[in-house]
């Protein structure tokens, strides 16, 4: 009798460890298949931005239009119709105005209109904002580092969110090939005390001044 408890309790171990084996290599499957969702995501995105503040009064037939005019005038920057693929309402209607997500065919040309959505080209204040497209976990992280982003700006330094991460950089390691010069000293100021001065020979042969003068040169250079 034990003998046959024995076998089965053997029995029953084997098939747990079978199925914990599956079940290991199913989520280890499944965490793999997530990169590649999150990987192909976040690689969509790179062709979208975010613009809040747009009203809804315009028709979504001339919708298109009016972002690409809205665009151009907040960045002064020209865009083809060509290079606007879709343009969206984000959210159920009814709740406010809705932000607009625009996807754009070149990753380059938004890129330049996010570099230059915070330049004052708008003479008058602006009520749109142009913002990137991240997923809700990047949201969630960029949220939660805001305020040690802005304790790190207290204490003077260069701070800034790229995606999910908070990078932070000392200004005096900024530009370290920079150095400033001592406003008492200024470059007409100092001579080369080592560089070779001409006096014209009191002979009326210029051409002799000027073979003296190119040989001192030529061996300035040998040294």
């Amino acid at each position: 009798m034990e003998n046959q408890m024995e076998l089965f309790f053997e029995k029953i171990k084997e098939q747990m460890s079978v199925q914990t084996k599956q079940i290991t290599e199913l989520v280890t499957r499944i965490e793999m298949l997530q990169h590649k969702i999150n990987f192909l995501e976040d690689n969509k995105r790179r062709h979208n931005l975010i613009l809040f503040g747009v009203s809804e009064s315009e028709q979504e037939g001339s919708l298109l239009d009016y972002v690409k005019t809205t665009i151009e005038k907040e960045t002064k920057i020209t865009i083809q119709p060509h290079e606007i693929n879709t343009v969206q309402r984000l959210g159920a209607k009814g709740k406010g105005t809705r932000p607009l997500l625009v996807s754009f065919t070149s990753i380059w040309k938004r890129n330049l209109i996010l570099k230059n959505k915070n330049r004052k080209h708008n003479p008058t204040k602006s009520t749109i904002t142009i913002k990137e497209d991240f997923s809700k976990d990047v949201l969630l992280k960029r949220k939660e580092l805001i305020p040690q982003l802005l304790q790190e700006k207290e204490k003077g330094k260069i701070a800034y969110l790229k995606k999910d991460k908070l990078i932070i950089i000392d200004p005096k390691e900024a530009n370290p090939m920079k150095r400033k010069r001592n406003p008492k000293e200024s470059p007409n100021d100092k001579t080369n005390t080592n560089r070779p001065s001409f006096k014209i020979p009191n002979t009326s042969n210029i051409f002799d001044y000027m073979t003296r003068a190119r040989s001192s040169s030529c061996s300035d250079l040998k040294n």
